[in-house]
Formats: structure tokens, sequence, C-alpha cells
């Protein structure tokens, strides 16, 4: 054992006056740097007594011990003088850590780091982390560092420290942090990775920012319990909440939710009603929910409130239906150019046809000449369209051709159009059928097909 081992093993045995007696031996004798720190280390700690000035003489035993001013003997004693409660002592220290600092010594950098993080200094701090090569290593540093890039607005970088603190140390908290943050600086999918910490501390909008990113990484049932976390926090996401649940094949609460969306004003969730209305028009509940013209008023919703891409599969059943409405002014202002319009979102529909040919004939559609109209109209009435098949009769019934118009008329009504019914009525009552020759009123048969139409 040499003179330094015996002086350790006397400080920590607890005889100071040995241990004293040793380093200062080796230190002034033999000019041995590491005898030199642990006497000045004994002066600072208290463990030898000493004022002011013998402190600072003490301080200086070891940058005087090394002959060659090695930049790691610098460090070693700023730092040693920075744990002293002797402002001067401090600023000594201070000043020999930076000196190794401008020597590019490692663990200068880091020291310098803490000094400027204390002093709310964040560039410099930064700077100064950044040049430590073992800051990802430094449970003590490491906090202070991700701080610093926080507080200088340096979101993503803090993000990747905390998620280091977290993944290497399991500090507490850190999860939270790297989570926050991630979302702070717009990458949801890296958050998603320290979300399983807990949700209690994040706002509506995180919520909705990992709901999202859950979603995109198609795990639908996460997106679904933070889209409803965010709905608890006021948030209107029913819309959101009732898409995934069609993705899960829950068709049933998803309509429930799409309700729920509508009567809390949530437009975008008349798309979702409407679609189910479709594949659901014969539940006796859904009908009594939703009678016709509480379906009108839902179409018009959906028109008004939603996004082309919300209604894209039900877009060619909604124009068809909105087309009827806009056309008889059921609810609404009555719009044969608006009927059209609608009615172009479904164009082989046959009733789409006739809208369309109607509004053109009566000038009301431009992508139409009337000619084309005429056309569009009696393809409709072709394909079985009741309104259609009245309006073909009608002019049949101005080119006084009624044998043909009554055709119409009848085949109309045959497939349950009532307003069919009052045209023939019209005609026996005007006496053009019932007799081969002469105009005479048959008001009872007229009357008969009155009755029907009602």
């Amino acid at each position: 054992m040499n003179e330094l081992d015996r002086g350790v093993e006397a400080l920590k045995a607890g005889h100071v006056g040995k241990a004293r007696e040793i380093f200062e031996r080796e230190c002034f004798d033999h000019a041995d740097s590491a005898a030199a720190g642990y006497l000045s280390m004994m002066y600072f700690k208290g463990i030898l007594p000493a004022d002011r000035d013998t402190a600072i003489a003490a301080a200086r035993l070891l940058w005087a011990a090394t002959r060659d001013e090695r930049p790691s003997a610098a460090h070693r004693l700023g730092t040693q003088y920075l744990s002293s409660r002797d402002l001067q002592v401090r600023a000594e220290g201070r000043r020999l850590v930076q000196k190794a600092q401008e020597a590019d010594y490692p663990y200068a950098h880091c020291v310098m780091g803490i000094l400027h993080w204390q002093e709310k200094a964040y560039k410099q701090a930064a700077d100064d982390f950044r040049r430590y090569p073992q800051i990802r290593q430094d449970r003590k540093a490491l906090p202070m560092y991700a701080d610093t890039l926080e507080k200088l607005g340096r979101a993503l970088e803090a993000a990747d420290l905390y998620g280091v603190m977290w993944d290497s140390f399991h500090q507490d908290g850190a999860a939270d942090k790297a989570r926050d943050l991630y979302l702070q600086a717009g990458r949801p999918d890296q958050a998603l990775a320290y979300a399983g910490s807990g949700t209690k501390g994040l706002d509506a909008e995180q919520l909705l920012k990992l709901a999202a990113a859950c979603r995109t990484a198609s795990d639908r049932k996460r997106a679904l319990d933070y889209y409803r976390q965010a709905l608890d926090r006021g948030v209107r996401c029913r819309f959101q909440i009732a898409s995934l649940l069609r993705e899960l094949g829950q068709l049933r609460e998803a309509y429930e939710t799409d309700c729920a969306g509508v009567q809390e004003g949530e437009t975008r969730c008349g798309a979702g009603v409407f679609r189910y209305l479709l594949t659901h028009a014969e539940d006796a509940d859904v009908q009594r929910e939703w009678p016709e013209d509480r379906v009108d008023s839902l179409a018009l919703l959906v028109e008004n409130g939603s996004l082309r891409e919300d209604i894209e599969d039900i877009r060619p059943a909604l124009g068809v239906r909105l087309a009827e409405i806009y056309f008889e002014g059921r609810g609404v202002a009555r719009s044969l150019r608006d009927s059209a319009r609608c009615a172009s979102w479904a164009p082989n529909d046959p009733k789409s046809l006739f809208y369309m040919g109607y509004a053109a004939d009566q000038n009301q559609y431009p992508l139409l000449s009337r000619e084309e109209g005429v056309q569009y109209i009696q393809e409709a009435a072709d394909r079985g369209v009741p309104e259609a098949l009245v309006d073909i009769g009608d002019r049949w019934e101005r080119s006084d051709m009624i044998p043909r118009a009554i055709v119409c008329y009848q085949t109309a009504y045959g497939k349950g159009y009532k307003p069919a019914a009052i045209r023939i009525g019209d005609l026996y009552r005007d006496g053009k059928v019932g007799l081969i020759l002469g105009r005479i009123p048959d008001r009872k048969t007229a009357q008969e097909w009155y009755d029907r139409g009602r």
C-alpha cells in the first residue's frame, strides 16, 4: 500500500490528523496532485478547520501541484471550489472549470451547463450540454438538458431526451413529459410510445391528436378510447366515434352515437344516420324515430353540414332524396336548379334522369338543352318513373293523343302515384275519354278517380 492509499484509509477511519499529515507530505514533498486534491477537499468540506484565507490557499494546492496545468486537474479543482459556501472560492472554481472547458474537457462542459441552467441562461446551457458527449448517460445532467431545451421551445429535441430518461432510467414523470412534448411538436405517432403512462394530465386537444395517431396506425380500439375521453372533456367528436364503431362492426351503437350527435348539433353525424337509414330501412324502431319529414330534414342537414369525403359512399342515394325534396319544395323553397344539381350525384338513377330532364326542359339546368331534357324524361318514363310517365302523358294530352296519355297515367297510377289518378279524373270530367265520339263529361267516373287520387 502506498502513502496515498494510507492517507485515504486514515481518512475513512476518521483519523483526520494522520490523513492530513500524509496528504500534505505527498502534496508538497512529492507534488502528488491526487494528494493535493484530497487535502483541498478536506478543507472545502469542513473536515479540516480553516478561515477564508486558509480555504482559498488550500484551494490552490491542487492547481499548484499540477505543474502541467492539465484540464482534468483544473476541472477537478474547480468543481471542488464550486462546492464551497465562500463566494470568492466559488468564483475561482468557475474560472478553473471555464479554463478546462476552453481546453474541451468533456466534464467541464457538463458543469458549466449545470451552472448556466441554474442561472436560467438557457441558450448557454444548451450549448454546454450539447458539447458533453456523455449527456445521455448522465442521470443528473440529462433532466437539466431536457428542461433547457423545453424552455427554449425545442419540443421535439426535449421529447427525445425525456424519452431516453424513461427508456434508460424509468425516471418518474419522464414518459408523461415525452408524450406531451411529442404532441406539442406535432408527432402524435411518437407520443403513442409514451401514452401508456395514463391520460390524466392530457387536455382535449392532446387526446384528439393521440386518437388520430392511433387511427392512422389502425389501432381502432385505442383511438376509440381516446375519442371517448375527449368527448367527456366536452369535445364534439361523436362523428369520429361513430365512424370507428362502424369500422369495428358495431353498427347499432354507431347509429345511436350519430343520432346523439345530430341532437347536439354535430352536423357531420347526419351522414352516419342517413347511411344507417339506407341499410336498415325496414327496422321498425328506426322508422318510428325517423319519419319521412324528419328524414327530409336530415338529408338537408347532411348536404349543408358534411364534407364531401364524409358522404361519398351515400352520395347517390342522398342526391336522389335531395332532388325530390327540392323538386317538391318539402320544407324548403322549390328549386328545380337545386333539384337537378343533387340529381346529378346519381346520374344513372331513373328518378335523377327525370329531375335533371324536367329542370332542363324548364331552362333551369344549363348543363342540358331542352331537347336533351325531354330525352331524359322519356328515358325515365321508359324505366318506370311515375312522375316522368305523368309528364309524358301531359305532353300526349296537349297533342290530343288521349289514348297514349291515359296509358301513361294508368301506368303511373299502377305504380302507386296518386296524382296520376287526378289526371285521369280530369280526362273524364272534360269528356275526353269514355265515348268514341263527342265530348260528354262523365262526372261520376271522374269523381271515382278523384277519390282514388286523395
